[in-house]
C-alpha cells in the first residue's frame, strides 16, 4: 500500500460524517471509514514543547525547537491504517517567502533554505471553528453531498511566527512583520488545509511579499507515492525549488490580479494566501515507477 499527499490550492469537499463510533482503515467495507464514515472529533492538545493535531483518522504533530525557537512539522502518521509509522521524511519549512528581497523561512531546520532569515515561533492559538477558505460553497451542487456539514465541523489551529522589520530592512527591532501559519482539520477526512496570513508594524509603510509557499513536504519514499502540487494557473504560478538538503518545496504566487508574485502589505493591513489542501490517502496502483 502505497500513500501519497495531494496538494491543492482548492478545498476538497467534505462529506458528513456518519453514525458510526470508530475509523478503521481499508480491508472491510462495512467499517472502512471512507465507507461509513467516522465520527471521532478533530482534538488539539499540546505539552511543552509539541503540539498535536488529530482526528482518529490522520495525526499531525508540531516540534518546538526551544533553541532556534522555531515550530515545525516532525510527524504525520495515518492512524486509520494501522500504522504509526511517520510519513515524513525530514523536517521541511512550515512556509517560506521573500520580504523585501530577503528570503524567509517559517520552521523547518536553521538555514535549510540558504541564506534565509528564520522566523520565531510566537504564538498559538487553538480549538477555532474552521471557515475553510471561506468559500460560499452551498452542499449538493456539482454532485456533492447535500448533508454535508459547511463550513466543515472540524478544529483551526494558527501559530504565529515573528520577524523583526530591521531583518528585512523596513523598520526599528522592536517592530514585527507576523507571519501566521493556519491549520484546519476536519472532521471525517484523511488531511489538513492549511494558508499563510501576513500582518506587520514596520514604520516604512510597505513591505513586499513575493515567492510565497504555501507548503512543503518531505516525504519516506517506500511510503508514499508522490506529492502534487496542483493550483489553479488564473489564481496562483508554481514555481519548483530544491532545499540544501534535497527535499522539494513549491513557491506559489498568490496575489490577486494580474501580477501573481508580489504584494506589496501596507502596515495594518491583513493578507492571506490561498487555501491549500492535503489530502493523505491510499495508492492502489503501481504508475509512479
Amino acid at each position: 500500500m502505497r500513500l501519497f499527499i495531494n496538494i491543492l490550492c482548492i478545498f476538497l469537499s467534505v462529506h458528513a460524517a456518519a453514525d458510526s463510533t470508530s475509523c478503521y482503515g481499508e480491508g472491510d467495507s462495512t467499517k472502512d471509514w471512507l465507507v461509513v464514515g467516522c465520527d471521532s472529533p478533530s482534538v488539539f492538545s499540546s505539552d511543552s514543547t509539541k503540539y498535536t493535531l488529530s482526528n482518529g483518522i490522520i495525526t499531525r504533530q508540531w516540534t518546538h525547537n526551544v533553541t532556534s525557537n522555531s515550530l515545525t512539522t516532525t510527524s504525520i502518521t495515518f492512524d486509520a491504517n494501522a500504522t504509526s509509522e511517520n510519513i515524513l521524511l525530514v523536517p521541511a519549512p512550515e512556509s517560506n517567502f521573500v520580504a523585501n528581497n530577503i528570503s524567509i523561512q517559517v520552521g523547518g531546520n536553521a538555514h535549510q533554505i540558504k541564506d534565509s532569515v528564520l522566523a520565531q515561533f510566537s504564538t498559538v492559538r487553538s480549538d477555532l471553528s474552521p471557515v475553510a477558505g471561506g468559500f460560499a460553497f452551498i452542499p449538493g451542487i456539482r454532485r456533492s453531498n447535500p448533508n454535508a456539514n459547511w463550513p466543515p465541523k472540524g478544529n483551526r489551529v494558527e501559530f504565529d511566527h515573528v520577524v523583526s522589520c530591521d531583518a528585512i530592512n523596513a523598520g526599528s527591532a522592536d517592530e514585527i512583520l507576523t507571519v501566521t501559519i493556519v491549520y484546519e482539520q476536519y472532521v471525517d477526512t484523511s488531511g489538513f488545509s492549511r494558508r499563510v496570513a501576513f500582518m506587520h508594524n514596520c514604520s516604512t509603510s510597505t513591505v513586499d511579499l513575493s515567492e510565497i509557499n504555501v507548503a512543503s513536504v518531505a516525504t519516506q519514499q517506500d511510503q508514499v507515492g508522490i506529492v502534487e502540487y496542483n493550483c489553479d494557473t488564473f489564481s496562483g504560478q508554481v514555481f519548483r525549488a530544491t532545499l540544501s538538503d534535497g527535499t522539494v518545496t513549491t513557491n506559489m504566487g498568490i496575489q490577486y490580479g494580474s501580477n501573481h508574485n508580489k504584494v506589496g502589505l501596507q502596515a495594518g493591513e491583513h493578507y492571506e494566501s490561498f487555501l491549500a489542501t492535503e489530502v493523505i490517502h491510499s495508492y492502489p496502483y503501481n504508475l509512479l515507477k
